[in-house]
């Protein structure tokens, strides 16, 4: 039988937010680099060594239901909304920005999202 004290997880951060999470990505290369988005339409990038918030972009004037770090470029991220419309963020870099999907094709042969 199972240890049930072995088994119990504790957070190791507290990440506050100004509304409901609806979708978390976890970067593959920065692994402690976590991306929320929320029902505000607003994507965070945690930090999830020192719980710091290190990017905040107002990406969609609605909710968001998908966020993901790009696997072959982890300064990006992706994001797709209820607004119909799905963004390129620059998530790391000097310059925090987001754009439409349709002018970040110049910058990545493929992409793929899908949202409800």
């Amino acid at each position: 039988m199972a240890n049930p004290a072995a088994e119990t997880h504790c957070p190791s951060q507290e990440l506050v937010t100004r509304s409901k999470l609806s979708c978390l990505s976890w970067n593959k290369y920065l692994k402690t680099y976590l991306a929320s988005s929320d029902y505000e339409g607003v994507v965070h990038v945690w930090d999830i060594a020192t719980g710091q918030n290190v990017a905040e972009y107002e990406a969609h004037e609605k909710r968001i239901w998908s966020v993901d770090f790009c696997h072959t470029d982890p300064m990006l991220l992706m994001s797709g909304s209820d607004d119909g419309m799905v963004k390129v963020c620059f998530s790391l870099c000097c310059f925090c920005r987001c754009m439409c999907l349709t002018q970040a094709c110049s910058i990545r042969a493929q992409s793929a999202v899908g949202t409800a």
